[in-house]
């Protein structure tokens, strides 16, 4: 679905370019339209490397703003941007992430799985996993035995490069409440 919602932004920005043609002034709106949308998908989607990836967008959009680029060099730092979210929708793999957790910055390694679940794993075996409420992301750290298991298991397997299979996690879906 994450693939889909992405490619349909993409869909929009091609179809928006295309229609002003060879007017690079007229790149520029379509391009702060397209880096909005792809800041408001990195901000809504999984806290992997949040505040890295929001900062590279951020300089695009100062740079073009700024005409410190060309509409066209900006155009294709966005769509480079646009094919990052792409890419980590379809990659599995362990990496090292600041988090917060009981409100103190610690050094993680985390598990993601593509833009569907996030896992942790702190240097003293504390696991858990991201979660999301109305407030935002947040870090929670397992507390059931099994929970503790499913995880260092996923870590273990990631460090085996065994990356695709079956298998038992926690569950990470968010459900909601619509009014």
């Amino acid at each position: 679905l994450k693939i889909k919602q992405i490619e349909r932004e993409l869909d929009n920005v091609r179809k928006e370019i295309s229609e002003a043609g060879k007017n690079t002034e007229g790149l520029k709106p379509l391009l702060l339209n397209a880096i909005t949308l792809i800041q408001n998908n990195i901000k809504a989607s999984l806290p992997f490397k949040t505040e890295e990836r929001l900062a590279d967008i951020e300089k695009i959009k100062s740079q073009l703003e700024n005409d410190l680029v060309s509409p066209q060099k900006a155009l294709a730092l966005t769509w480079n941007a646009y094919s990052d979210a792409i890419r980590m929708s379809k990659e599995n793999g362990i990496f090292k992430q600041t988090i917060k957790i009981d409100g103190q910055d610690r050094l993680a390694e985390v598990a993601r799985i593509g833009t569907v679940a996030m896992f942790f794993k702190l240097p003293d075996d504390t696991v858990g996993q991201a979660s999301k409420d109305t407030k935002g992301w947040y870090y929670k750290e397992a507390v059931s035995k099994t929970e503790k298991e499913q995880i260092l298991a996923l870590f273990d397997s990631f460090k085996k490069q065994i990356r695709s299979g079956y298998f038992t996690l926690p569950n990470t879906i968010v459900m909601t409440e619509t009014k």
